[in-house]
Protein backbone atom coordinates (compact mmCIF):
# COMPACT_ATOMS: atom_id res chain seq x y z
CA UNK A 1 0.00 0.00 0.00
CA UNK A 2 1.19 3.22 -1.52
CA UNK A 3 0.24 6.51 -0.04
CA UNK A 4 1.34 10.00 -1.57
CA UNK A 5 1.00 13.02 0.08
CA UNK A 6 0.12 16.73 -1.58
CA UNK A 7 -0.79 19.49 0.42
CA UNK A 8 -4.17 18.47 2.31
CA UNK A 9 -4.99 16.10 -0.66
CA UNK A 10 -3.89 12.15 -0.14
CA UNK A 11 -3.90 9.81 -3.23
CA UNK A 12 -4.14 6.43 -1.57
CA UNK A 13 -3.55 3.18 -3.66
CA UNK A 14 -4.36 0.53 -2.69
CA UNK A 15 -2.81 -1.91 -4.19
CA UNK A 16 0.00 -1.39 -6.95
CA UNK A 17 -1.38 -4.72 -9.27
CA UNK A 18 -2.64 -3.31 -12.08
CA UNK A 19 -6.13 -4.70 -11.64
CA UNK A 20 -6.20 -3.45 -8.61
CA UNK A 21 -5.57 0.16 -8.00
CA UNK A 22 -8.39 2.30 -6.31
CA UNK A 23 -7.41 5.96 -5.86
CA UNK A 24 -8.80 8.30 -3.42
CA UNK A 25 -8.40 11.84 -2.60
CA UNK A 26 -8.51 13.38 1.05
CA UNK A 27 -9.55 16.99 1.77
CA UNK A 28 -8.88 16.75 5.54
CA UNK A 29 -8.57 20.65 7.90
CA UNK A 30 -5.00 21.19 9.65
CA UNK A 31 -6.70 20.42 13.10
CA UNK A 32 -10.04 19.60 14.95
CA UNK A 33 -11.41 17.62 12.27
CA UNK A 34 -15.58 17.41 13.20
CA UNK A 35 -16.10 14.32 11.10
CA UNK A 36 -15.84 12.02 8.32
CA UNK A 37 -17.39 12.24 4.85
CA UNK A 38 -17.30 9.57 2.14
CA UNK A 39 -18.45 10.76 -1.35
CA UNK A 40 -19.39 7.57 -3.39
CA UNK A 41 -19.76 8.53 -7.04
CA UNK A 42 -22.74 8.24 -9.57
CA UNK A 43 -22.43 5.88 -12.43
CA UNK A 44 -19.77 7.15 -14.89
CA UNK A 45 -18.91 10.03 -12.74
CA UNK A 46 -15.41 10.90 -11.69
CA UNK A 47 -14.35 11.82 -8.31
CA UNK A 48 -13.40 15.24 -9.73
CA UNK A 49 -17.51 15.85 -9.81
CA UNK A 50 -17.03 15.93 -6.05
CA UNK A 51 -14.02 18.20 -5.99
CA UNK A 52 -15.98 21.67 -4.73
CA UNK A 53 -17.85 19.91 -2.13
CA UNK A 54 -15.54 18.49 -0.64
CA UNK A 55 -13.16 21.18 -0.28
CA UNK A 56 -16.62 23.29 0.92
CA UNK A 57 -17.29 20.31 3.29
CA UNK A 58 -13.65 20.70 4.50
CA UNK A 59 -13.61 24.04 4.61
CA UNK A 60 -16.37 24.97 5.84
CA UNK A 61 -17.36 22.69 7.96
CA UNK A 62 -13.96 21.21 9.18
CA UNK A 63 -14.60 17.57 7.71
CA UNK A 64 -12.55 15.32 6.69
CA UNK A 65 -13.74 14.12 2.94
CA UNK A 66 -13.04 11.50 0.99
CA UNK A 67 -13.58 11.05 -2.46
CA UNK A 68 -12.92 8.25 -4.74
CA UNK A 69 -12.50 6.82 -8.12
CA UNK A 70 -14.09 2.90 -8.63
CA UNK A 71 -11.78 0.48 -10.00
CA UNK A 72 -11.82 1.03 -14.01
CA UNK A 73 -12.71 4.73 -13.63
CA UNK A 74 -10.66 8.03 -13.87
CA UNK A 75 -7.58 7.78 -11.95
CA UNK A 76 -8.51 4.29 -10.94
CA UNK A 77 -8.30 2.95 -14.30
CA UNK A 78 -5.27 0.47 -15.06
CA UNK A 79 -5.12 -0.35 -18.83
CA UNK A 80 -8.31 -1.05 -21.64
CA UNK A 81 -11.97 -1.59 -20.29
CA UNK A 82 -12.11 -4.47 -22.76
CA UNK A 83 -10.10 -6.69 -20.10
CA UNK A 84 -11.89 -5.19 -16.33
CA UNK A 85 -13.96 -7.79 -15.64
CA UNK A 86 -15.74 -5.98 -12.85
CA UNK A 87 -19.10 -5.66 -11.98
CA UNK A 88 -21.10 -3.00 -9.47
CA UNK A 89 -21.17 -5.53 -7.13
CA UNK A 90 -17.54 -6.13 -7.06
CA UNK A 91 -17.43 -2.23 -6.36
CA UNK A 92 -19.90 -2.04 -3.43
CA UNK A 93 -18.32 -5.12 -1.94
CA UNK A 94 -14.42 -4.24 -2.19
CA UNK A 95 -14.24 -1.09 -3.54
CA UNK A 96 -16.32 0.87 -0.98
CA UNK A 97 -15.60 -1.53 1.75
CA UNK A 98 -11.91 -0.95 1.11
CA UNK A 99 -12.06 2.88 1.44
CA UNK A 100 -14.26 2.96 4.71
CA UNK A 101 -11.36 0.49 5.69
CA UNK A 102 -8.91 3.53 4.84
CA UNK A 103 -11.02 5.98 6.39
CA UNK A 104 -10.84 3.36 9.73
CA UNK A 105 -6.99 3.17 9.78
CA UNK A 106 -6.64 6.88 9.15
CA UNK A 107 -9.21 8.65 10.90
CA UNK A 108 -9.79 6.03 13.87
CA UNK A 109 -13.55 5.85 15.01
CA UNK A 110 -14.48 9.36 13.92
CA UNK A 111 -17.95 10.15 13.22
CA UNK A 112 -18.27 8.98 9.30
CA UNK A 113 -21.04 10.21 6.90
CA UNK A 114 -21.41 8.21 3.65
CA UNK A 115 -22.63 10.82 1.23
CA UNK A 116 -23.96 8.09 -2.11
CA UNK A 117 -24.75 10.20 -5.33
CA UNK A 118 -27.29 8.26 -7.27
CA UNK A 119 -24.89 4.61 -7.26
CA UNK A 120 -23.00 5.75 -5.07
CA UNK A 121 -26.15 5.67 -2.57
CA UNK A 122 -28.23 2.60 -4.26
CA UNK A 123 -24.83 0.28 -2.86
CA UNK A 124 -24.36 1.00 0.48
CA UNK A 125 -26.61 -1.86 1.56
CA UNK A 126 -24.27 -3.99 -0.07
CA UNK A 127 -20.90 -2.89 1.64
CA UNK A 128 -19.37 -5.23 4.72
CA UNK A 129 -17.90 -3.27 6.42
CA UNK A 130 -20.99 -0.33 6.53
CA UNK A 131 -21.43 -0.29 10.12
CA UNK A 132 -18.19 1.87 10.34
CA UNK A 133 -20.89 4.68 8.86
CA UNK A 134 -22.64 6.43 11.34
CA UNK A 135 -25.41 8.01 9.12
CA UNK A 136 -25.65 7.92 4.91
CA UNK A 137 -27.02 11.10 2.88
CA UNK A 138 -28.35 9.84 -0.50
CA UNK A 139 -28.59 12.64 -2.91
CA UNK A 140 -30.38 12.44 -6.20
CA UNK A 141 -30.12 8.00 -5.36
CA UNK A 142 -33.33 6.08 -6.99
CA UNK A 143 -33.90 2.84 -8.37
CA UNK A 144 -33.33 2.65 -12.41
CA UNK A 145 -36.56 0.24 -12.90
CA UNK A 146 -37.23 1.73 -16.40
CA UNK A 147 -41.04 1.65 -15.35
CA UNK A 148 -40.70 4.30 -12.24
CA UNK A 149 -39.01 6.92 -14.43
CA UNK A 150 -40.92 9.75 -15.79
CA UNK A 151 -42.56 8.94 -18.95
CA UNK A 152 -41.28 11.17 -20.87
CA UNK A 153 -37.81 9.09 -19.91
CA UNK A 154 -39.25 5.77 -20.71
CA UNK A 155 -38.66 5.84 -24.85
CA UNK A 156 -35.49 6.79 -24.50
CA UNK A 157 -34.10 4.42 -21.94
CA UNK A 158 -35.90 1.38 -23.99
CA UNK A 159 -34.28 2.37 -26.93
CA UNK A 160 -30.72 2.84 -24.96
CA UNK A 161 -31.48 -0.65 -23.10
CA UNK A 162 -32.35 -2.39 -25.99
CA UNK A 163 -30.45 -0.93 -28.97
CA UNK A 164 -27.26 1.40 -28.58
CA UNK A 165 -26.35 -0.07 -25.05
CA UNK A 166 -26.27 -3.81 -26.44
CA UNK A 167 -24.79 -2.79 -29.63
CA UNK A 168 -22.35 -0.19 -28.92
CA UNK A 169 -20.84 -2.67 -26.18
CA UNK A 170 -20.59 -5.67 -28.13
CA UNK A 171 -19.03 -4.17 -30.88
CA UNK A 172 -16.30 -1.93 -28.44
CA UNK A 173 -15.84 -4.91 -25.55
CA UNK A 174 -17.02 -2.65 -22.87
CA UNK A 175 -19.68 0.41 -23.12
CA UNK A 176 -17.73 3.46 -25.10
CA UNK A 177 -20.08 5.98 -23.39
CA UNK A 178 -17.70 8.76 -22.64
CA UNK A 179 -17.95 8.51 -27.06
CA UNK A 180 -21.36 9.69 -27.13
CA UNK A 181 -22.10 11.69 -23.91
CA UNK A 182 -24.04 8.77 -22.74
CA UNK A 183 -23.13 7.57 -18.96
CA UNK A 184 -19.38 7.49 -19.57
CA UNK A 185 -16.98 4.34 -20.54
CA UNK A 186 -17.97 1.49 -18.32
CA UNK A 187 -16.67 -2.14 -17.49
CA UNK A 188 -18.51 -4.70 -19.76
CA UNK A 189 -19.76 -6.52 -16.86
CA UNK A 190 -20.60 -3.16 -14.99
CA UNK A 191 -23.04 -2.15 -18.02
CA UNK A 192 -24.85 -5.30 -18.32
CA UNK A 193 -25.81 -5.94 -14.66
CA UNK A 194 -26.83 -2.59 -14.39
CA UNK A 195 -29.27 -2.78 -17.58
CA UNK A 196 -30.22 -6.55 -15.34
CA UNK A 197 -31.49 -4.51 -12.47
CA UNK A 198 -33.29 -1.91 -14.83
CA UNK A 199 -35.26 -4.43 -15.75
CA UNK A 200 -36.47 -5.77 -12.56
CA UNK A 201 -38.96 -4.44 -10.48
CA UNK A 202 -36.93 -5.10 -7.34
CA UNK A 203 -33.92 -3.37 -9.12
CA UNK A 204 -30.53 -4.33 -7.51
CA UNK A 205 -32.51 -6.94 -5.11
CA UNK A 206 -32.37 -9.09 -7.55
CA UNK A 207 -34.47 -11.52 -6.52
CA UNK A 208 -31.60 -12.58 -3.88
CA UNK A 209 -33.23 -13.40 -0.32
CA UNK A 210 -29.13 -12.68 0.81
CA UNK A 211 -29.20 -8.78 -0.67
CA UNK A 212 -32.81 -8.45 0.23
CA UNK A 213 -31.90 -9.26 3.78
CA UNK A 214 -28.68 -6.76 4.43
CA UNK A 215 -31.15 -3.97 3.11
CA UNK A 216 -33.50 -4.28 5.66
CA UNK A 217 -31.73 -5.05 8.81
CA UNK A 218 -29.44 -1.34 8.21
CA UNK A 219 -30.53 0.57 10.62
CA UNK A 220 -28.55 4.16 9.54
CA UNK A 221 -30.56 7.49 9.89
CA UNK A 222 -31.27 8.36 6.20
CA UNK A 223 -31.63 11.51 4.66
CA UNK A 224 -32.42 11.27 1.05
CA UNK A 225 -32.10 15.03 -1.32
CA UNK A 226 -34.01 14.77 -4.11
CA UNK A 227 -34.97 17.04 -6.76
CA UNK A 228 -38.31 17.84 -8.27
CA UNK A 229 -35.78 18.42 -11.91
CA UNK A 230 -34.17 15.34 -11.70
CA UNK A 231 -34.21 14.26 -15.57
CA UNK A 232 -33.31 10.26 -14.73
CA UNK A 233 -34.45 9.80 -11.21
CA UNK A 234 -38.45 10.18 -10.68
CA UNK A 235 -39.93 10.58 -7.16
CA UNK A 236 -41.37 6.67 -7.60
CA UNK A 237 -37.64 5.62 -8.19
CA UNK A 238 -36.40 7.34 -4.77
CA UNK A 239 -39.19 5.57 -2.80
CA UNK A 240 -39.02 3.02 -4.06
CA UNK A 241 -34.75 2.37 -3.85
CA UNK A 242 -35.36 4.02 0.41
CA UNK A 243 -38.23 1.54 0.92
CA UNK A 244 -35.11 -1.16 0.57
CA UNK A 245 -33.87 -0.27 3.78
CA UNK A 246 -36.48 -1.35 5.93
CA UNK A 247 -35.05 -0.65 9.09
CA UNK A 248 -33.50 2.81 8.81
CA UNK A 249 -35.19 6.27 9.88
CA UNK A 250 -35.53 8.12 6.70
CA UNK A 251 -36.17 11.43 6.36
CA UNK A 252 -37.19 13.14 2.46
CA UNK A 253 -35.93 16.38 1.46
CA UNK A 254 -37.27 17.62 -1.94
CA UNK A 255 -35.25 20.45 -3.21
CA UNK A 256 -37.17 22.54 -5.90
CA UNK A 257 -35.21 24.57 -7.98
CA UNK A 258 -36.98 27.58 -7.99
CA UNK A 259 -37.25 27.73 -3.72
CA UNK A 260 -33.70 28.41 -3.91
CA UNK A 261 -32.89 31.16 -6.68
CA UNK A 262 -32.10 28.32 -9.78
CA UNK A 263 -33.35 27.50 -13.04
CA UNK A 264 -32.18 24.04 -12.99
CA UNK A 265 -30.57 21.53 -10.64
CA UNK A 266 -31.18 18.19 -12.63
CA UNK A 267 -29.33 14.91 -11.67
CA UNK A 268 -26.15 16.25 -11.30
CA UNK A 269 -26.09 20.26 -11.01
CA UNK A 270 -26.21 19.93 -6.91
CA UNK A 271 -22.60 19.45 -6.82
CA UNK A 272 -21.75 22.57 -8.98
CA UNK A 273 -19.30 25.05 -6.76
CA UNK A 274 -21.70 28.22 -7.77
CA UNK A 275 -23.79 26.05 -5.39
CA UNK A 276 -22.20 26.66 -2.14
CA UNK A 277 -23.84 29.48 -0.36
CA UNK A 278 -27.57 28.12 -1.73
CA UNK A 279 -27.96 24.58 -1.86
CA UNK A 280 -25.21 23.06 0.13
CA UNK A 281 -25.24 25.83 3.02
CA UNK A 282 -29.36 25.32 3.21
CA UNK A 283 -29.49 21.82 3.22
CA UNK A 284 -26.28 20.17 3.87
CA UNK A 285 -24.95 22.66 6.66
CA UNK A 286 -27.98 22.01 8.33
CA UNK A 287 -27.80 17.96 8.92
CA UNK A 288 -24.17 18.27 9.62
CA UNK A 289 -24.95 21.04 12.62
CA UNK A 290 -27.54 18.68 13.97
CA UNK A 291 -25.03 15.77 13.83
CA UNK A 292 -22.81 18.25 15.68
CA UNK A 293 -25.49 19.12 18.24
CA UNK A 294 -26.86 15.23 18.67
CA UNK A 295 -23.02 14.59 19.77
CA UNK A 296 -22.63 17.12 22.21
CA UNK A 297 -25.70 16.35 23.86
CA UNK A 298 -24.52 12.70 24.24
CA UNK A 299 -21.37 13.86 25.33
Amino acid sequence: MTVITEKNIIEYVKDANKDEKLIARVFAPKDNISSVVVIASAMGASQSTYKALAQWLCESLNCAVVTFDYRGMYKSSAGSLKHNKLNITDWATKDCQAVIDFCVQVFGEKDMTWIGHSLGGQVFGLIPNNHHVKKLITIAAGTGYWRHQALKVRPKMLWFWFAIQPMFTLFAGYFPGKRFNIVGDLPRNVIWQWRRWCMRADYLLDGNDETTSLYQKLSHPIDVLYFSDDELISEKNVKQLHQFYQGASKTFHLIEPSKHQLNKIGHFGYFKAANSQTLWQQTLADLFSQDTKRRAQHG
